[in-house]
């Protein structure tokens, strides 16, 4: 990627973001037919495996003086996506999960 302008290694991400989304939601969708109850388990150790991890940036602010607020944001994107994956409307998220980083 280094010959890519910043813009275009922006839109990079935002591509590879997109096909991973639909991948994992594809991925959940055929575990859920399959075997819902060892879905939600894989699915759950997943997501908690993800706040671990952005849990540990935010600690070890990875991300600089912005990390707090980038952690919230990365939560929030990928909260939706689990949220997207398993057809939870009320269910907590790692949105939520990264609500007790901002205070």
């Amino acid at each position: 990627m280094k010959d890519l302008s910043p813009e275009d290694a922006q839109a990079v991400d935002r591509m590879a973001f997109h096909l991973l989304r639909e991948a994992y939601c594809d991925l959940a969708g055929v575990m859920m037919t399959a075997n819902a109850a060892a879905a939600r388990t894989v699915l759950s150790t997943i997501e908690q495996r993800l706040t671990d991890t952005l849990g540990r940036f935010h600690s070890e602010t990875a991300e600089g003086a912005a990390s707090t607020a980038i952690v919230i944001a990365v939560g929030d994107k990928i909260g939706d996506v689990m949220d997207e994956a398993q057809n939870r409307n009320a269910a907590p998220s790692a949105r939520k999960r990264t609500a007790d980083l901002r205070g």
